[in-house]
Parts: C-alpha cells; structure tokens; sequence
C-alpha cells in the first residue's frame, strides 16, 4: 500500500445508510416542517387528505361551469336539463347564482316591490325596500334587490303573507300599529337607450290585515 491509497475500514467501504425508499415512498408522508403547509391539519398534513381537497375543489369547478353553460350549445338545449339534475345540490351549496345579467341574454325588465300600509290611525304611507345611498350602499343593499325579485313571481307565493307581516313588524309603532299591508309589484320593460318605458303596476290581489302587531 503506498502513501497516495486510502484507508479502508475492515471489509471494504460501505456508504452510509440512507432510508428505505420503498417504504418511504409507501409512506402517507406531509409536507416537511419548513413547509408552509405545516401545522395544517389532515388537509394539508396527509396525501389522502390533499388528494380529497382536491377532489372537492375539482368537482366544485364542474359544478359551477354545468350550473352556468349556455341555454343551448352546438344547437342541444342543455342548460335546463343540467340545471335540472344538479338544482338540489346546488341550492343546498347556496351556489344557485345566475350570470344572465351579464351574457349572453341580459335581464330586459326592471322590477320593484313596495307595499301601501294602513296605520291604525287611518294613516296610509308607502313602504319602499331599502335602496341605499348610490356608492357603497348599492353593495350593500343589493340583497333586497334579489328579495323583490324574487317575491313578485306567483310559484313563490308563499312567501307574500312572511313579507307582509315583516312589513307590519317594522312599520309598527306602539302608540300606531299596522292593520293593513298591500304588496305591490311594479315593473318596466328596458327598451332602446333614449326610449322612455312605461311603468306597469298590480297589486297582489291579497291584502293582509292585523288586529296587532304579528309575531
């Protein structure tokens, strides 16, 4: 042996032991601590459980794309059909929104609900949903919009006397109650910009009437 050659421990040179490859990859193994996915939970801390986030985040997805295809697509009607098998999963998800104000057919009438109140008094005035100022307050009042849109239709119906009573709980005053509400839907069809639309109005066809403030 000269001076140049290396020393060899007894019985040869053996590299240090590293892990057991097949057993690690085997392994239900997260993210490391330096990690920003550490400390994360069964979400993030376990491939099964990275594997079912993105399970649900896929399936969400084509959710959301089937719930908004076009009325008709390569000239099949498919969007009320589609709709039609996924409505009781998507309204139970609260994901029921509908884009129609944007494309490819915008709504073409404009809508409003308000209510004509008789106090106790005698006394009449003219309920009007909250509108908001017209910067911020129009986010935050949108919802009502939604509400009326929803209440003029005839299929919700029953929802009519719970508006009504909501109505006369507000309106109310303890020395003045409420005793009559009458709904009023009102409605314009948009035409050409520049062209004036007429205002239609109809009532109901229910007046609701109290003896005292409803519960």
């Amino acid at each position: 042996m000269t001076d140049q050659e290396p020393l060899l421990p007894a019985g040869g040179y053996h590299p240090p032991a590293g892990p057991d490859r097949s057993t690690a990859d085997a392994a239900d193994v997260g993210p490391t601590d330096d990690s920003p996915f550490a400390g994360l939970g069964f979400w993030y801390e376990r491939r099964v459980g990275r594997a079912a986030l993105t399970g649900l985040i896929v399936a969400l997805v084509v959710v959301l794309v089937a719930w908004n295809l076009p009325r008709s697509v390569f000239g099949y009607e498919v969007r009320d059909e589609t709709r039609a098998q996924l409505a009781p999963l998507v309204d139970r998800l609260a994901l029921n929104q509908g884009w129609e104000v944007f494309a490819p057919n915008p709504s073409s009438t404009s809508i409003a609900v308000t209510a004509d109140i008789t106090f106790e008094d005698g006394s009449t005035a003219r309920f009007e949903f909250p509108d908001g100022e017209p910067f911020v307050g129009a986010l935050r009042e949108y919802r009502w919009r939604k509400w009326e849109r929803r209440i003029r239709l005839e299929e919700n119906s029953g929802l009519w006397k719970p508006t009504a009573d909501w109505i006369a709980r507000r309106m109310s005053r303890p020395e003045n109650i409420v005793v009559e509400v009458q709904l009023v839907r009102h409605w314009k069809r948009m035409e050409e910009a520049g062209v004036p639309g007429t205002v239609n109005v109809n009532d109901f066809d229910r007046t609701y009437r109290y003896d005292e403030v409803p519960r």
